[in-house]
């Protein structure tokens, strides 16, 4: 009867693991998924092309193009391409 313990007359009971062979069981990590209605919807940028917007070390550039995915910015020594309205929302560009 290798491997059980004699309980009492007649009895057998399994042997308690080793210590090497205990598990220790974690529920998985849940992943939380916001639904598309929870998420808060980014602030409403309104900038137009010619108007003049502020770089957040102090440059004052004019928009000379302006799509859905970018703005680029013509400061007095060079001309920058930003992603927008990312750009806003982080703080490196605001209106004046």
């Amino acid at each position: 009867m290798d491997g059980y313990k004699n309980v009492g007359v007649g009895e057998y009971k399994d042997p308690i693991p080793k210590q090497s062979e205990q598990r220790i069981i974690t529920p998985p990590k849940v992943n939380r998924v916001v639904a598309k209605e929870e998420q808060p919807k980014p602030p409403e940028i309104k900038v137009k092309l010619g108007d003049s917007v502020q770089h957040k070390y102090g440059n004052i550039g004019k928009v000379i193009s302006l799509d859905e995915k970018y703005i680029k910015i013509e400061f007095d020594d060079k001309q920058s391409t930003f992603q927008f309205p990312k750009a806003f929302i982080d703080g490196f560009l605001k209106t004046v």
